[in-house]
């Protein structure tokens, strides 16, 4: 797995304006390798590699001041971007693709990035040296962290919950002002261009809020509250957010974001995370495994069985009916509707479960 760390930065207006131009460069400098290339195979034959390029680069960099200006890093960071596509292209024409797609002439627009070296840091300090300019940068600590033994484990009575901040909702209001300021701009205008910027940052702002929160939660169920796995229902959000009803607050919410992080940080640190089929989840009693014989709509909010009286916070008894999908699903059994068919196969009953609180004694085993 490759983790991506992103560090805002935050340059002054001469250095915003140095960055813009080294990008300038590192676009016309790719599309230079580009037509290199292209010009060497319909001329001679020839196949230009990664290598040579770095080598007429090196010429470049002590017979041209331009070249010299921009660092080194960057400059090879085109290079091997122009030789990954054309890698690609020829081993698509080796699989004889349909669309060969070969590497086409990079706009500014398309070219804003560069890269350092492996090994190479950047320094955030103060110099006295007039000649070494820095660039402030707002870093964040590497999570350290061991491996564990891995355990299943069961959410105390009454459950814990976490409440939905909902942000795009929060921010409704404001946004509304600046998509009706921006609507009364002449369009292409300095104004225009303002407002586009203000409004394209009230957005940010929004996702910002929302990937912070979803980061801190996962990182508080597995190493805050020491949780070695985590499970949660397998959604298809795609088609949830076609019900025109709930699809805004669904995409408020980011599920899908969610169970990314928590396969992701599980991946890293060592932990797991585990999803399991959603059918009637919410429909049947954790107690007793009963399915309830009316389905309940989302405005009911507390599950009272019929059958044996419990009565549970909806999801809680949903939470709890997930762990035990996993739990059961980690001794080797197959699911393949709902609660109560797979507690009442045979393999549950020789191993002796015969309710739901038998199996919470499963959910706390050992390891995996």
């Amino acid at each position: 797995m490759r983790l991506t760390f992103i560090y805002p930065i935050y340059p002054t207006q001469e250095q915003e304006t140095t960055l813009e131009r080294w990008l300038d460069h590192l676009c016309d400098l790719q599309n230079s390798a580009r037509h290199d290339r292209l010009v060497a195979y319909e001329t001679e034959g020839a196949f230009v590699s990664l290598s040579d390029q770095q080598t007429l680069l090196t010429a470049a960099r002590e017979k041209y001041d331009d070249f010299r200006e921009v660092p080194q890093d960057f400059q090879n960071h085109a290079l091997r971007r122009n030789d990954k596509a054309f890698t690609a292209f020829r081993k698509r024409c080796k699989e004889n693709a349909e669309k060969k797609g070969y590497p086409r002439h990079k706009k500014r627009v398309r070219s804003l990035t560069w890269s350092l070296r492996k090994y190479t840091k950047v320094v955030c300090k103060k110099t006295k040296d007039p000649d070494k300019q820095t660039i402030r940068v707002r870093e964040n600590p590497i999570i350290e962290t061991d491996f564990r033994h891995n355990r299943l484990k069961v959410p105390k009575l009454g459950g814990e919950t976490e409440d939905n901040p909902r942000w795009y909702r929060q921010a409704e209001g404001l946004l509304r002002k600046h998509s009706k300021d921006f609507s009364r701009k002449k369009k292409g205008s300095q104004r225009w261009q303002k407002q586009k910027h203000k409004l394209a940052l009230h957005h940010e702002r929004t996702t910002n809020k929302r990937k912070d929160f979803i980061g801190k939660l996962v990182y508080k169920l597995y190493h805050h509250q020491k949780n070695n796995v985590l499970v949660a229902e397998n959604l298809n959000t795609s088609n949830m957010v076609k019900n025109k009803h709930l699809s805004k607050s669904i995409s408020d919410a980011s599920w899908s974001t969610f169970f990314e992080w928590c396969a992701s940080i599980a991946e890293r640190d060592g932990l797991h995370f585990h999803q399991v089929d959603p059918k009637n989840t919410s429909q049947t009693c954790s107690a007793c495994g009963e399915k309830s014989q009316k389905k309940l709509s989302l405005a009911i909010r507390t599950f009272n069985c019929q059958f044996c009286g419990t009565s549970l916070d909806r999801d809680h008894n949903a939470a709890l009916n997930i762990l035990f999908r996993a739990a059961c699903a980690r001794r080797g059994e197959r699911w393949v509707t709902d609660l109560t068919e797979a507690r009442n196969t045979n393999e549950a009953r020789d191993t002796g479960l015969q309710n739901a609180k038998q199996l919470l004694l499963f959910a706390t085993s050992p390891s995996l």
